[in-house]
């Protein structure tokens, strides 16, 4: 660890002798101060009445102390990482560095947050020791901490990925994380007291698939694999600074990941008959087909190739012929259709092998690819008309909310619910009425109609790359 660079690096800034000597105080004066009030109270208060309700307090104490160090100051450090690089005129320096990737990340993930790292593992200590104090279940503190570290991992790499994402803007990250810890701070420092009064959460289970386990251990383990997401996103980003943040085979298995996640959660609610009882119809599989949808908006938007990006797939062509079919296997509009058909066919099978209606959900996927197409037609136009006019951006947004809202408004004005199925989120809030295909049919229309001049244009950019790059090789031969 100290071999890297950076490490060392920050290390020799962080730690300077009077930078620890003030820090060092601070941390001891609040350390006491804390100390001396509880037990000041528990000896002349009433607050108190025994010392397990000492060391329960001062546990929970520490652990929002923990919470705020890990949660919110250390990401912050790795949020403002790579704009304090380019504000001290170090950051093309530290892009030329030969080192790999995931040391450039551990080197600013440690390096900015040693001291933090010192303090949180003090408080670490305080934490264990006031828990075992109280008599808190081995199992409660286990799984608290554990839930503590994997958050703070999945923050510390978001926060980093953010800064990476965002250097060209020089914009800061932490008056939304300050924001984040003002209103989440409330809600998990009752949740702490909570878990502690109660102490039977350690004891709750739920499913994955068709295994019990606690569902403290579930949520740390799904945090944990969005940390690990967070982590190659940011390896991803160092090493390929100009690259989108997702390869095609990336954006691929994190849909497949996603969706296999979901999956272990739902499977006890879609095959257990005592659990289905309790519904009236198979709400839990409408659930989890809608769920499935999240990933559709986002991951299109990190694997986006560029203009640049179609043009050298041209020129790295070895034959001239089938120059359009190449460009659109390797366009944004064709990774979108691949993630839909992967969710399509899950949500397919699942469906037949859950007894549910299956013409229903396979006509209303087929429904909801008509509308697919439009929101990622867009997505393709942004990529290659952006080169053009940079604030094409604006006017495409602006017509994707038209088509998400403005049949919502006009139901709303007509008092006519048909007329919200023209909205993409009309239709997921109306599915459930189980209308038929032939009322869908319009929509189907409708969406042709949008995809029509949508489509000419992606076809026009693609057909004039074309052109271009085959003048090109005319005149080169």
């Amino acid at each position: 660890m100290t071999a890297n660079p950076l490490i060392r690096r920050y290390r020799f800034s962080q730690f300077r002798p009077q930078q620890l000597v003030i820090f060092g105080v601070l941390y001891g004066c609040v350390l006491s101060l804390l100390l001396f009030i509880n037990i000041s109270i528990y000896r002349f208060g009433d607050a108190f009445n025994s010392s397990n309700t000492l060391y329960d307090s001062l546990f929970i104490q520490f652990t929002i102390m923990q919470i705020l160090m890990m949660w919110l100051l250390m990401p912050m450090n790795c949020s403002s990482a790579i704009q304090k690089e380019i504000s001290e005129k170090s950051f093309d320096f530290f892009r030329m560095l030969p080192i790999p990737a995931y040391h450039k990340a551990t080197g600013i993930l440690v390096g900015r947050n040693l001291f933090n790292l010192i303090i949180a593992g003090i408080n670490f200590i305080f934490c264990v020791v006031f828990g075992i104090l109280a008599e808190l279940p081995p199992a409660l503190l286990i799984q608290l901490l554990l839930l503590l570290i994997c958050f703070s991992l999945a923050l510390n790499f978001a926060s980093l990925l953010s800064s990476i994402l965002s250097f060209k803007k020089a914009r800061s990250n932490v008056l939304a994380l300050v924001l984040l810890a003002i209103f989440g701070f409330g809600p998990v420092m009752g949740g702490l007291f909570e878990a502690v009064d109660n102490g039977d959460i350690q004891a709750f289970k739920v499913h994955f698939i068709t295994i019990e386990v606690p569902i403290l251990y579930l949520i740390s383990a799904y945090v944990l694999v969005a940390a690990v997401w967070f982590f190659v996103g940011v390896l991803r980003r160092f090493s390929f600074e100009y690259q989108s943040l997702c390869s095609r085979k990336g954006a691929i298995f994190l849909m497949i990941t996603y969706l296999f996640l979901l999956y272990g959660i739902f499977h006890h609610f879609l095959f257990d008959a005592s659990e289905l009882a309790r519904y009236h119809q198979p709400e839990p599989f409408y659930i989890f087909y809608i769920l499935g949808l999240f990933p559709l908006a986002l991951i299109p938007l990190f694997s986006m190739r560029t203009f640049d990006q179609y043009v050298e797939i041209t020129r790295t062509s070895k034959c001239q012929n089938g120059l359009l079919l190449r460009q659109f296997l390797h366009s944004n509009l064709f990774l979108g259709i691949i993630l839909f058909a992967l969710w399509a066919l899950v949500m397919n099978v699942l469906c037949v092998l859950t007894k549910n209606p299956v013409f229903e959900y396979a006509t209303f996927s087929l429904l909801l690819l008509t509308c697919y197409l439009v929101v990622v037609c867009l997505v393709e136009l942004y990529t290659l008309y952006v080169s053009e006019s940079g604030k094409i951006g604006y006017l495409l947004g602006f017509i994707a909310g038209l088509y998400f809202i403005l049949p919502l408004i006009f139901s709303a004005i007509f008092e006519n619910d048909y007329v919200a199925l023209f909205s993409p989120f009309g239709l997921i809030a109306q599915f459930g009425d189980r209308m038929s295909p032939i009322e869908w049919f319009p929509v189907v229309v409708w969406n042709m109609v949008i995809l029509l001049p949508l489509g000419l244009l992606v076809g026009r950019k693609y057909l004039q790359i074309d052109r271009v790059r085959s003048e090109i090789e005319t005149s080169n031969g």
